[in-house]
Parts: C-alpha cells; structure tokens; sequence
C-alpha cells in the first residue's frame, strides 16, 4: 500500500495518505486541515475540533515534518478542493487507486487508521494508542483498535520472560 502511495501523482493526494498512514487521524480531520493547524518548528498538529469536541495536539514524527515541508502550499488548507478558498472534501478516486496498485480488496480508509492503533499497540502499549488516536475512552481503542491476538500477547510473554533472565544474570553477576 505503502509503494501505491508513493505513485500518486498528485503530491496533494499522496501528502494526504502519507498523514493518514504516519498519524493515523481520521480522514475528516486530513481534509479539514489547515497549514496553521502545523508547527513545524515544533513538529506538532493542533486538531481544532476533533470528535472530542475539544483542540488537541498530535506529535509529528520527523518523516512526516519533512513530507508537509515538501508538500506546496495553495491557500490556508493543507489538501485544497477544486474552487479557491476550500478544502477538498473526498479521495475516493485516489483510493480506488491505491487499493487496486496494492491488489486491496474490501479495505476502508478507516482500516488505515486502525492498523496505526494496532501498530502503536503493539511498539508503547494501549495507553499510548489511545492517546495517540484521541479517544475519550481506553475500551474503544482496546475493542476496535488494537484488538491483539493470541500470537500477540504470545510475543509480550515470551519478551517479558527474556527480559526478566536477562535482568536475573545481571543481578547474579553484581552479588558475586
């Protein structure tokens, strides 16, 4: 999918993917961004009015500053529509085109955000998706967005246990 981005033409349309994919906002709040929105100085996004109701900031990683540095600038919004002063209000196109260059098939936009939440899950923990995908509430990021597996939770033991013998030699080494 990632690749299929890439190809977009329209560095518009490949800027807006790559924030879905790097913050995992909603595709309302892509569309509906404005440069003034960025600090890239401070590598930050303050979301005006997300689903919460409230403006809240998002860290951006340092591969994502540098993408909007690149990305051109036509007016006060970040993905322009068509007539001036607007905002683009859909990517159905550019999606049907992604889906079909990564050979995709029933995947929604939302599917990226949710594979962000499962990702950040899965690296910091549930706290930090949650945080990271602004929900009031840690159960819907447990239930919908990080839903982890057997094999999952598999690999958190199996790395807890090394750990814990890693920890065990050293404190053996000290006493000695």
């Amino acid at each position: 999918m990632l690749d299929a981005v890439r190809a977009l033409d329209d560095p518009f349309e490949r800027g807006f993917f790559l924030l879905l994919i790097e913050t995992g906002c909603r595709k309302s709040e892509a569309l509906t961004a404005k440069w003034d929105d960025f600090d890239l100085d401070g590598g930050t996004w303050t979301i005006p009015s997300p689903k919460a109701g409230k403006p809240q900031t998002l860290p951006l990683a340092t591969s994502t500053v540098a993408m909007l540095r690149r990305m051109p600038r036509k007016g006060e919004w970040l993905f322009p529509g068509r007539k001036k002063r607007t905002h683009r209000t859909h990517v159905r196109g550019p999606w049907a085109q992604i889906c079909e260059a990564a050979g995709l098939e029933d995947v929604t936009i939302h599917d990226v955000r949710r594979t962000y939440g499962l990702a950040v899950a899965k690296k910091a923990g549930i706290l930090a998706a949650s945080r990271l995908l602004r929900h009031h509430n840690i159960q819907i990021t447990a239930k919908v967005y990080a839903p982890l597996g057997i094999e999952d939770l598999r690999q958190v033991t199996e790395g807890v246990l090394a750990e814990r013998g890693k920890v065990l030699k050293m404190r053996r080494r000290k006493s000695a």
